[in-house]
């Protein structure tokens, strides 16, 4: 070993020193204040983690021991328990996170700092910690104490609204609404039928993937249900979306005026109505034959007496 590795050798040995000597300080205190205690029960997950974190460090100790003798700790058991305590330790970390606030309030609860009272539940500005910047600007504040309390002591008035011109004239407002009332018509479906019928473009046929799927869905789900004899629920964003469909559904139907070019069969229709009338009137007129073949026969008679 060279000069300068021999003292870095050396420093690092003086550090160990020192760190163990304070560790063992600590371990002292922390077995005189243990001894002391007489309160054993506690929360059993906080025992857990302080009986594996000082199996966890006993361990690594333990392997630290062996690397400063020079020993190798290649297939040591130390090894694998280290291994599993870092995960029990690491796994405890988000249930230690949850019961944070609970443990706060066990720890209020344990000391007496919370009472029953309610005026203890009020913030206290005296209790906050003052910085070093603001020490440096207590003389600027205090200069400007008096036009705080004169503010404090003024009650809150809020703003006023300040009136505005209103620039448009009835002219532009109705013609507002006439280019609202032409953009709506434009987009009625009686004009976007009336555009497709007589277009010359070609007509096009959307074949809706999306459409195609809702409908095996609600066929499958019709299919469980006379199956197994329930009624599946239905959540509320299907429910709306089912209350769109029926009402879509409603105004196509009141928004379908059929074919515009098929006057044959209303052709048709009227004359099956006329016939239908005219056989009534038949009908009639064959009453009052019989009617009339009575009084001739009647007629007849009295020629004959």
């Amino acid at each position: 070993m060279s000069v300068d590795e021999q003292k870095r050798y050396a420093s690092i040995v003086a550090d160990c020193v020192k760190t163990s000597t304070e560790l063992l300080n600590v371990a002292k205190e922390f077995y005189i204040q243990l001894q002391k205690e007489k309160e054993r029960d506690g929360i059993s997950f906080y025992e857990v983690k302080n009986r594996d974190l000082l199996a966890y460090t006993r361990d690594l100790i333990y392997l630290m021991y062996q690397m400063s003798i020079g020993n190798s700790i290649q297939g040591d058991p130390a090894i694998e328990r280290l291994v599993y305590l870092r995960t029990v330790l690491e796994r405890m970390r988000p249930i230690e996170h949850r019961m944070k606030s609970h443990v706060e309030k066990l720890i209020l609860l344990a000391s007496n700092v919370i009472s029953s009272d309610v005026k203890t539940l009020r913030p206290h500005p005296e209790r906050l910690e003052v910085d070093d910047e603001s020490d440096e600007l207590g003389s600027e504040n205090d200069n400007n104490e008096d036009a705080v309390q004169e503010t404090k002591s003024k009650k809150y008035v809020p703003p006023k609204l300040m009136a505005v011109h209103y620039n448009e004239d009835e002219e532009e407002v109705e013609e507002r609404k006439i280019k609202r009332a032409r953009r709506r018509a434009l987009q009625s479906s009686l004009i976007q039928d009336l555009r497709a019928q007589y277009s010359e473009a070609p007509e096009e046929f959307q074949d809706d993937s999306i459409v195609k799927r809702k409908k095996q869905e609600d066929i499958e789900k019709q299919k469980y249900e006379e199956d197994y004899l329930i009624r599946l629920q239905m959540t509320k964003k299907e429910k709306h979306n089912k209350k769109i469909e029926d009402r879509q559904n409603i105004l196509d139907e009141l928004l379908h005026f059929g074919s515009y070019m098929a006057m044959k069969n209303v052709e048709k229709n009227g004359n099956n109505m006329a016939g239908s009338s005219t056989g009534g009137k038949r009908r009639k007129i064959g009453k009052n034959k019989k009617f009339s073949k009575k009084l001739h026969h009647s007629g007849t008679k009295g020629k004959k007496v």
